[in-house]
């Protein structure tokens, strides 16, 4: 079941060969939703470009927490470049600007595997676990992973594992997106141990 997402945090779209990318970071509101756009179905000329992100439930546990996630899509689009596209979620819309693909960028080759997946098959989303594209020349990815602990209690075994990942150097304006990638219960050993872990990882790019 799919339903509207909370927001657009920001997003930023390039074109290339009759393919519109778009990828950015898109707000849901629980921690086992995960996003996707979707075109506007409604004809107008001229092309207004518009688009709609949605969540949808990708397992039955989360937490109910306002998390932003990436998303990276593509969308064939024949008509030439536009100016720029409007994205639209439930708390807020977000007017992008469409660059052209520049080769010599260190994101390429990740928007290129999403052009060609989207010729291939309408559309490619790459969500959760996937490297969002830098800006930077000269960009570093770094895949980081975390396990907190609490004595049942989601919030605060989700606030363990974030204070556990390594501290990395971004941009002043750099949105760092952390997602849940398992949660459960320990209970029994010698010390008796009966407590909350929660997964997180997170993807950051410096350079």
């Amino acid at each position: 079941m799919s339903q509207q997402a909370y927001g657009v945090k920001s997003a930023r779209a390039v074109y290339n060969d009759g393919a519109l990318i778009i990828f950015g970071l898109i707000e849901v509101t629980a921690t086992n939703y995960e996003p996707y756009l979707e075109r506007s179905p409604i004809l107008i000329f001229p092309p207004s470009h518009q688009f709609f992100t949605f969540e949808e439930q990708t397992s039955e546990i989360g937490g109910q927490i306002i998390i932003a996630k990436p998303v990276l899509q593509t969308f064939p689009t024949p008509g030439g470049k536009p100016d720029s596209i409007t994205i639209s979620a439930e708390t807020n819309k977000l007017d992008v600007k469409v660059d052209e693909m520049d080769p010599l960028a260190p994101s390429t080759q990740v928007l290129r595997s999403a052009f060609k997946a989207g010729q291939e098959g309408g559309a490619a989303i790459m969500g959760g676990g996937g490297e969002l594209p830098s800006a930077h020349k000269d960009a570093t990815v770094f895949n980081d992973v975390a396990t907190g602990y609490s004595k049942f209690s989601f919030e605060d075994a989700f606030e363990d594992a974030i204070g556990k990942l390594p501290a990395r150097p971004t941009p002043v304006d750099w949105l760092t997106s952390v997602r849940m990638t398992g949660m459960g219960g320990e209970f029994g050993g010698i010390a008796g141990v009966r407590r909350l872990w929660v997964g997180v990882s997170r993807v950051t790019i410096t350079g």
